[in-house]
């Protein structure tokens, strides 16, 4: 026995050892190991030696980083890791990911919120809730309509999954969805309608791997706020229409996403197909072209680039994702994200409330704290006064897009190249400079 004990230990060792050694042969050994990785920041530059970075001590810190991001075999290492930990122990490398019950996943935001932990109380919720109905009255006025829609998270849909069990306090939603009502706010509550659907359609609604309603809820939630927006103001709007039924055991879109990104050497599948129907949007013989501006976190980008609510419903449509970048084009399975966007501080707001018809903002249940990202409160303050500067928003968060973001690195490197300017000095222009432009000339 303590001879095989001692083979064991040694085998062992020489397992770690060779382990070690992995990223050292790499450096000089043409054996070419990659994994795709996903969640991974640009790459670091070569960085260039000068007295200067030297003695502040910016050469070593860029050089360290430099030799991380190129240490070999680092994809093969992290999914190695990372499949022991969810294999073994039931943890998840991706983000603020939670293990459920049955081994459906969470963001643990969802669960925090819907124990109503990020209760932002009801001074505040009735707050903006005198913003919105002085922009909707004034929007009306002029012909317009605002919609407030609240998103379904997934520990609402799905509260028989959550790994434990906390005492449930007021949430924002509830709340909001109250005072709502009392003041006669446009809005639309999406969980009590996905929750009687729930019943026929289960995680066909909900992708047991992802944190999104499903490309199958869409098409209702589409549905639903295009009817809803009809009844509201008596245009007479597209209505969807679901032709065939189709499924597939691969899930498409952003069914997956979190097992998509969760850096396994196998991507975790769901249980069951998935459905991807086909459908059709009814268009009225004397359709009238409304624009609509969609401010929104993620739950918006089927509905922009798959559902085609901007090219179908309406006539045209712009994204301000987190009322931040700026999107008015997509193209189906890929948003055109490759590209460096304008921010919605390069927008003209004025403009948008004038030509565009429906704004809609739709959150989903955690960022609903941040009640619209302050667009209610710019919405309003510019259509009193047409001059009015917009508070800068966010800049740390698209700071570090503009260095991590492969896409945004990029075509600010090339933008900088064409203006011969520095890359940091770019960067400046681009989140300080309102009247930025992407044109070089």
């Amino acid at each position: 026995m303590g001879k095989q004990t001692s083979t064991y230990k040694k085998v062992l060792l020489i397992a770690f050892i060779v382990l070690l050694s992995c990223p050292f042969v790499a450096m000089f050994a043409p054996i070419n190991v990659t994994f795709n990785i996903h969640g991974t920041s640009a790459a670091s530059a070569s960085p260039k030696l000068s007295v200067a970075s030297l003695f502040d001590g910016t050469y070593q810190e860029s050089l360290t980083k430099y030799l991380n991001d190129e240490i070999g075999y680092f994809e093969l290492f992290v999914k190695l890791h990372n499949q022991i930990e969810f294999s073994l122990f039931d943890k998840v490398h991706s983000g603020n990911v939670v293990v459920g019950k049955n081994n459906y996943l969470f963001d643990k935001s969802y669960i925090d919120t819907y124990y109503g932990q990020d209760f932002i109380g009801s001074p505040k919720i009735k707050r903006v809730v005198n913003v919105l109905d002085e922009l909707q009255d004034s929007l009306e006025a002029r012909g317009k309509i605002l919609v407030y829609c609240l998103a379904t998270g997934k520990a609402t849909f799905f509260p028989e999954y959550i790994p434990y069990e906390e005492e449930k306090d007021s949430t924002n939603n509830e709340v909001m969805v109250q005072e709502f009502q009392k003041r006669g706010i446009n809005h639309i509550n999406f969980a009590p309608y996905l929750l009687e659907l729930k019943k026929e359609h289960g995680d066909l609604l909900f992708p047991k791997y992802g944190v999104h309603w499903s490309y199958f809820a869409n098409i209702f939630v589409a549905d639903s706020l295009s009817k809803y927006i009809e009844h509201k103001t008596g245009w007479d709007l597209p209505n969807i229409e679901i032709t065939e039924m189709k499924f597939s055991e691969k899930p498409k879109h952003f069914d997956n996403d979190i097992g998509n990104v969760m850096n396994l050497f196998d991507t975790l599948q769901p249980d069951r197909q998935m459905a991807y129907p086909e459908f059709k949007w009814n268009k009225p013989v004397d359709l009238k072209k409304k624009k609509v501006l969609f401010i929104s976190d993620s739950f918006g980008w089927d509905l922009f680039e798959n559902i085609d609510f901007g090219k179908d419903c309406f006539s045209e449509m712009q994204l301000w994702f987190y009322y931040q970048a700026v999107y008015s084009k997509t193209i189906k399975e890929g948003r055109l994200i490759s590209e460096l966007p304008l921010l919605s501080r390069h927008v003209s707001l004025h403009n948008m409330l004038m030509e565009y018809d429906a704004f809609v903002i739709l959150t989903n249940e955690p960022n609903n704290v941040l009640r619209g990202w302050g667009f209610p409160k710019d919405a309003l303050m510019t259509l009193k006064d047409s001059n009015h500067v917009r508070e800068e928003r966010g800049n740390e968060f698209l700071y570090n897009q503009c260095y991590d973001k492969k896409e945004w690195r990029e075509g600010l490197e090339k933008l900088a190249e064409e203006r011969n300017i520095t890359f940091e000095e770019m960067v400046e222009i681009y989140l300080h400079d309102r009247n930025f432009t992407l044109d070089t000339e």
